[in-house]
């Protein structure tokens, strides 16, 4: 047995936790569908996984029998926030198989038990600083009183906006342009990374996180709407972005870094809802911290407030040491690109 492995002796068998390698796939797949009722596309969690800019983490409870008893994943990302880079761990699949719930007794059994073994080779000051995540109520109030995670505070915003209204917003004129991203050509967008946003702790938004988590997404084909000067040699530069997926008759703002002055904020939206609305889709949809900056300013600029609809709770599990939980979650910023819903 390695030593990253550990073993659980159990009346109904005996278990291995130890880390994910790609030829447990198959296994996973069977797992994922006994636990959640519906399939993962392998496509999908390839992406998801074995694509991700700075690779995964995940680690597995099998049964001698080959089945994947519970699992705990998340892809970690890079962060630069007061002047330090930092490694921060998404946590997008966590699960256990039902017909392996009942092992060792209350407390999340195998689970969390798998969890556990999860913070102590990830959560770790060469590792992760913190691990974040954005579960429903059920899998929140789990990790909240068996693992050690906090919720947010304020909670997430849910907010909405009319598409004929951003258009109409009131706007100088000629104040930049906007134009979408083709083929992945993101030059000059990790300049806008390493210069926004200023006092945030969040996955850095650069070209390889972009390239990665839209523009070679599997299943979903988003706009990536770069906001930016007019023409010139500056033409490639980045100001702020918009990330859309259409449904339908309506959009969902997956991710959006705004101009740090208003009158470019202001004109960036003005411009996404008048393409969404040229295009037919009445409405905009978005979740952000609702303590947060951008909250606040989507709300000066036709977004409105709505009660939200998926039972969103971000929760938070912090593990670097010299960084105090008021300034980490206060600090802390996502969108639904740190999530896979969208």
């Amino acid at each position: 047995m390695q030593a990253c492995e550990e073993e659980i002796a159990t009346d109904h068998g005996r278990y291995t936790i130890r880390p994910y390698v790609p030829a447990d796939l198959p296994a996973v797949l069977a797992g994922w569908q006994a636990a959640f009722g519906n399939p993962v596309a392998p496509a999908l969690w390839r992406w998801k996984y074995h694509e991700a800019p700075l690779g995964h983490q995940i680690l597995l409870c099998m049964h001698e029998s080959g089945e994947v008893a519970a699992l705990y994943g998340g892809v970690p990302f890079a962060a630069d926030w007061r002047g330090r880079r930092l490694c921060i761990t998404q946590l997008m699949d966590v699960f256990s198989h039902p017909a392996h719930r009942r092992q060792l007794g209350a407390r999340g059994g195998l689970y969390v038990r798998t969890a556990l073994r999860y913070f102590a080779r990830y959560g770790r000051a060469d590792r992760s600083a913190l691990l974040y995540g954005l579960p429903g109520e059920r899998a929140s109030r789990l990790g909240v009183h068996r693992l050690g995670y906090r919720p947010l505070p304020g909670g997430v915003a849910y907010l909405v906006a009319d598409t004929a209204a951003l258009a109409r917003l009131r706007c100088h004129p000629f104040i930049g342009r906007l134009s979408q991203v083709a083929n992945e050509e993101l030059h000059g967008l990790d300049r806008l990374a390493d210069r926004f946003p200023r006092g945030r702790l969040q996955a850095r938004r650069d070209a390889d996180f972009i390239r990665w988590r839209f523009l070679r997404h599997p299943a979903r084909r988003y706009q990536v709407l770069r906001y930016g000067p007019f023409a010139g040699r500056s033409g490639s530069a980045w100001r702020g972005y918009a990330v859309v997926l259409i449904q339908l008759a309506e959009a969902m703002l997956v991710d959006l870094v705004l101009p740090d002055h208003d009158r470019g904020a202001r004109d960036l939206l003005r411009r996404v809802g008048a393409r969404l609305h040229a295009d037919g889709v009445a409405r905009l949809r978005t979740w952000l911290p609702a303590a947060g900056a951008d909250a606040e300013r989507l709300q000066t600029l036709c977004f409105t407030r709505q009660p939200e609809p998926l039972g969103i709770i971000p929760t938070v599990r912090l593990f670097k040491s010299g960084v105090s939980w008021s300034d980490a979650s206060a600090a802390l910023h996502y969108t639904m690109a740190d999530s896979d819903l969208f």
